[in-house]
């Protein structure tokens, strides 16, 4: 690895680092203090505290050059998801525009409506909604059109083969027998 390269390591890496780092430390600061009650000093010498010193500053230069690493790359990551975000956002934005415009040209295109005479109500239904077509139910006795099936439209208005735009809703009449 060149020696000028920033290298990026994750969270748990630098902690374990970090912990064997201050080990290491804790464990010459340890045997400089017992060297110099061996030797009769009575404590560390001035050159030994500064050594410690100085190794503790690095330490804490190298742990911050790590969060700000760290913190910059949050960042950029941050950064490109709300990129991606606004990307995505505008996608659907265009695709839901393209579905109305689509939707808006099938409700304006004349149809032929089909001839649902002496259907069933509920097959009627699924075929006038399959061509994407309008229509209300008209009839259905005192309680309404309870069960689809047991119902039966008698005529449709407009009738059968009339040609409408996509936006006309169309009446069912419906009875038990027609």
């Amino acid at each position: 690895m060149h020696p000028n390269r920033v290298r990026f390591y994750s969270p748990t890496v630098l902690r374990v680092q970090n912990l064997r780092l201050r080990r290491v430390l804790t464990g010459l600061v340890l045997a400089l203090a017992l060297s110099g009650a061996a030797a009769g000093c009575g404590g560390p010498s001035a050159a030994s505290v500064k050594a410690t010193e100085a190794r503790e500053e690095q330490t804490r230069s190298v742990e911050a050059q790590h969060e700000e690493a760290a913190k910059a790359k949050q960042e950029r990551e941050e950064a490109e998801e709300a990129k991606a975000s606004a990307k995505r956002e505008a996608k659907e934005h265009r695709e839901a525009a393209h579905r109305r415009h689509e939707a808006e040209a099938r409700a304006q295109a004349p149809r032929t409506i089909p001839d649902e005479s002496n259907q069933r109500l509920d097959v009627a239904e699924e075929e006038l909604e399959g061509q994407g077509l309008h229509y209300k139910v008209v009839g259905g006795g005192v309680f309404g059109v309870v069960v689809k099936s047991h119902w039966t439209v008698c005529e449709t208005r407009p009738s059968g083969g009339a040609t409408v735009h996509g936006d006309t809703t169309i009446r069912l009449i419906v009875a038990r027998t027609c």
